[in-house]
């Protein structure tokens, strides 16, 4: 009798562990395919243009599947275009942290970069997609003819940065020179021993310097700003300027900019150097091997 209830006990227990694991199961291929729904919902928004409805639909369907790459790289490009930089951003990378062998997820980073004038992380995020796509035997033209834009605006950055305090103590020196030169004509000139017109070259050269080095500092936080701050337009139907990929590889991808459901790429890509501040919770990414 006693091992007779002990069964009874252990059938109603394994019954009850049975449809619990049977509802669990259900509820989460149920949310998956509801993400998958309402995905395929912003897809068409985002095709039509109604970029802030695609965003909606969007965020509705990561909250239902938060490891699908291809809802947060959709949503990276429809922020993107609402000039959501940082949440463009923070997408891409998410995107890059869940399939880190997807040539797609790199090549949305590299568009939020460089819309934001942001060229180091642009010309990072651009090759490591272009060699990704190379590697999988796909058309990587339309990448390459990008990078290689980045590639020309990271050196015409690079120009000015090396250039702009010497160039403005110059600046600085020339007008020091004028200053000078006009008070030398007067009657009585102020500057009437060569120890004070050195201490006069002198400052306005440093303070030449200073303006540049400011110049370069405003120009930098500029740039971080655009990522850092959130700047959602109430516009939904402005253009954006190429934000994504479309036919064949990401060649096609980036020419169509249509939204993605492609199935990851696994190819050999070479390991990123820098990675940007604002990645919040993207962990360092791995070298893949190729197939």
């Amino acid at each position: 009798a006693i091992c007779l209830v002990v069964l009874l006990t252990l059938d109603l227990v394994m019954q009850d562990f049975a449809n619990s694991l049977f509802f669990i199961t259900g509820c989460t291929m149920s949310s998956k395919a509801r993400a998958e729904e309402i995905k395929q919902e912003g897809n068409e928004a985002l095709k039509t243009g109604d970029y802030a409805t695609a965003e909606a639909l969007y965020t509705k369907a990561a909250a239902l599947d938060k490891k699908n790459h291809t809802i947060f790289s959709n949503r990276s490009k429809a922020r993107l275009t609402l000039r959501d930089h940082h949440g463009a951003a923070a997408d891409a990378e998410m995107a890059i942290k869940l399939n880190p062998t997807w040539a797609k997820g790199f090549f949305r980073a590299a568009e939020v970069y460089a819309t934001t004038e942001n060229w180091t992380f642009a010309v990072q995020r651009y090759e490591t997609a272009a060699l990704m796509e190379r590697a999988a035997g796909n058309d990587a033209t339309v990448i390459e003819e990008k990078l290689a834009h980045a590639r020309e605006q990271l050196a015409s950055q690079n120009y000015v940065t090396k250039r702009a305090v010497p160039a403005s103590a110059a600046v600085g020196v020339v007008l020091g020179l004028a200053l000078v030169t006009v008070d030398a004509q007067k009657p009585n000139p102020f500057m009437q021993s060569w120890l004070w017109v050195i201490l006069t070259l002198i400052v306005a050269g440093g303070m030449g310097a200073g303006f540049g080095q400011l110049y370069l500092v405003f120009g930098e936080l500029r740039r971080q700003s655009e990522l850092m701050e959130f700047k959602k337009t109430s516009n939904a139907g402005r253009s954006s300027a190429s934000t994504a990929p479309g036919p064949t590889g990401m060649a096609g991808a980036a020419a169509s900019g249509g939204p993605e459901s492609a199935k990851p790429q696994r190819a050999t890509r070479r390991k990123v150097d820098k990675k940007p501040p604002w990645a919040k919770g993207a962990k360092k990414e791995p070298n893949a091997k190729s197939p």
